[in-house]
């Protein structure tokens, strides 16, 4: 399976998608499948990264191998749905699927994503809180501007607070 990574090309893609699909297969073998797509980035590999994010049988709701897909759905930042599939993923119960969602929407910097990021900021989490931050930041919409001063005076935690001071530097264009 290694070697279909460093080939990389349709037929190693295809393979590797098998594998993922293979129903019998060992999730940690599903798995590195998974990463060794992310690695070679191929869009072809970008449906079948969402159909585990959002189908629970295909994945038998496995949470591990929902984070893989989610991380790497960040690398395909032109594809149309992916913001969209990410954006459904936070709904996800596994605390780390949200979190690797929030982070593959910083990567992608998609800003239909804004409104979430910032419902994001009152989770309880400090993962979901300090990447949901960091990702506002990145993605630069000005409309985040007054819920990041919020979390800059009013959140707890100093190292959110000084995330948050980061991500407010890139906001206002400094």
């Amino acid at each position: 399976m290694e070697e279909l990574g460093r080939i990389g090309d349709d037929d190693s893609v295809r393979a590797l998608m098998s594998v993922i699909e293979n129903q019998g297969e060992d999730w940690k073998i599903q798995i590195r499948a998974v990463k060794l797509l992310a690695e070679i980035r191929s869009p072809k590999a970008v449906d079948i990264f969402m159909r585990i994010l959002q189908d629970p049988f295909f994945t038998y709701d496995c949470p591990a191998l929902k984070w893989n897909a989610a991380l790497a759905l960040g690398n395909f930042k032109g594809h149309s749905k992916v913001a969209d599939v990410l954006i459904d993923a936070l709904n996800d119960k596994t605390l780390y699927v949200r979190e690797a969602a929030i982070q593959s929407l910083r990567e992608i910097g998609s800003r239909k994503a804004v409104p979430y990021l910032i419902s994001a900021l009152n989770d309880k989490s400090f993962a979901i809180r300090i990447n949901a931050i960091m990702a506002l930041g990145k993605i630069g919409d000005e409309s985040a501007i007054p819920f990041v001063k919020r979390v800059l005076y009013n959140d707890a935690d100093p190292h959110i607070r000084d995330e948050a001071a980061k991500a407010l530097r890139r906001l206002n264009g400094n």
